[in-house]
């Protein structure tokens, strides 16, 4: 089955080298116009154009919300084939799964951390955080077909804010602060004394600041709640419509 065409569209033109990008498009009109205006056009399928945006994650604001789902579909066969070519892949997921609710702000912190850590293991991540992100900005719902079955059947962001009660919220990022306080002063006094830092010792460093990032935005959440509807969240009974 043949895929289908995706257009890269830079801001060169004519015998210069392609430099910015400055659309991604499946739109075969937009794609022509860009090329009767000079300017250079890529015209890959949807695997090389997902190869692209997993080594430049930030690139799906080049897109409109048509084009991401074509280039999603790239990213399973894109997966496959790194996976094929390199091997084993020993590297652990930095997530083990995206909550389909999870706020797009947090989405979009959680690509972030992606981007030093590039693997193919990340990509079932990247294509759900990315999905999040586009639909939130595109005003979609979230195509749950794009997240494993793992994220599908995970704990929402909601339904976590719902179980916690602020008190717990609170001790959690106080303990989340401590443990990344002594695994940062770690990393620092290695790096102080000319010492490599152990990939594995970054990667946990990075995970901790995502984790604090979230138990902030989750305390925050359930201050929120419990402001405006004068409840905590482990009290009995729902909260008032």
């Amino acid at each position: 089955m043949s895929q289908k065409t995706v257009f890269i569209i830079f801001d060169s033109t004519g015998l210069e080298l392609p430099t910015e990008i400055t659309a991604i498009t499946d739109d075969p009109v937009r794609a022509n116009e860009a090329k009767s205006s000079g300017k250079n056009v890529m015209q890959p399928d949807a695997t090389v154009a997902a190869s692209i945006l997993h080594t430049q994650p930030v690139l799906y604001e080049k897109m409109d919300y048509a084009t991401w789902q074509t280039v999603a579909e790239g990213m399973s066969n894109l997966q496959k084939n790194l996976v094929k070519t390199q091997g084993e892949t020993p590297d652990s997921p930095f997530f083990e799964f995206t909550e389909p609710d999870l706020p797009a702000s947090l989405a979009e912190t959680r690509l972030k951390q992606l981007i030093d850590f590039p693997s193919p293991v990340n990509l079932p991540a990247q294509r759900e955080l990315t999905e999040i992100i586009m639909a939130d900005k595109h005003q979609q719902p979230v195509n749950l077909e794009l997240f494993t079955e793992e994220s599908q059947n995970s704990e929402g962001w909601r339904a976590k804010l719902e179980r916690y009660d602020y008190d717990d919220l609170c001790e959690t990022d106080r303990q989340i602060n401590h443990e990344l306080s002594n695994v940062r002063k770690s990393n620092e006094y290695r790096k102080a004394n000319g010492k490599d830092v152990p990939k594995e010792d970054l990667f946990e460093e990075a995970q901790l600041t995502q984790k604090l990032v979230e138990a902030d935005a989750m305390s925050e959440d359930e201050y929120h709640l419990i402001n405006t509807f004068g409840i905590d969240q482990d009290e009995d009974g729902p909260a008032p419509g």
